[in-house]
């Protein structure tokens, strides 16, 4: 699968083992990201899926060139983000990506919202990824057809719900493109193959997994392990 730029394993939580991600990080034969959610509603409550603030920062301590730690903001903190709160840019500053999960319902000015986008990425040099779907097809229209600087375009078929991909998008030619919906370690290579046959130009692409690399809700290394050896 040599078109596969990075593997993005979603969802690390307190049960995991932090030692373990550089060392699967370091014996894949594939670039893999670990990725933390954070909201300020369910990080602050008993949701496994949401660690602490505290949590989240530590782990992107971790960030490293060896080691990609990234954040994935959810809900009012993507608010508090676009309005540079320093607790939020503490931890996005650390972060190799950061995936904005918009509730696009709560802006209705797309212009704005994609002025708002560009400035941070501009002003603070952060990657972003945001999720292309059903849902936020008008203001991605908006937002690529004015973006200046690339970013991670996640063609998102499963919202982190576990619904399996059913349409595949060809890569676009400009923006990094990623895949996710429902991807596990049993399918992963048969998605993967799916993906290339619509990948005319073969394009580098990466894919996404969050649900599909969890048992009983805990986020597992071990899922993560046999999806990197299902795609040798």
């Amino acid at each position: 699968m040599k078109n596969i730029l990075l593997i993005s394993f979603v969802g690390v939580d307190t049960h995991t083992d932090l030692d373990s991600l550089s060392l699967i990080s370091k014996s894949s034969y594939y670039n893999t990201e670990w990725s933390v959610l954070y909201s300020d509603s369910k990080s602050v409550g008993n949701h496994t899926r949401y660690p602490s603030y505290q949590f989240c920062n530590d782990f992107l301590n971790l960030n490293s060139c060896d080691l990609y730690c990234s954040l994935h903001l959810c809900g009012s903190v993507i608010e508090r983000y676009l309005k540079e709160e320093q607790d939020v840019l503490a931890l996005c500053n650390k972060a190799f990506r950061i995936q904005l999960n918009l509730n696009i319902n709560n802006y209705p000015d797309h212009e704005k919202l994609s002025n708002d986008i560009e400035s941070m990425m501009s002003k603070h040099g952060h990657k972003i990824i945001l999720q292309q779907n059903k849902t936020k097809e008008k203001f991605m229209k908006t937002f690529l057809g004015k973006a200046k600087t690339k970013i991670s375009l996640l063609y998102d078929g499963s919202g982190g719900f576990g619904r399996v991909i059913s349409k595949i998008d060809p890569p676009d030619d400009y923006h990094i493109t990623g895949y996710a919906g429902g991807i596990n370690p049993e399918n992963v290579s048969g998605i993967v193959g799916l993906i290339n046959k619509n990948n005319p130009s073969d394009l580098p692409i990466y894919i996404d997994m969050e649900s599909g690399v969890r048992e009983n809700n805990i986020f597992s290394l071990d899922k993560c392990r046999q999806v990197i050896s299902n795609l040798m």
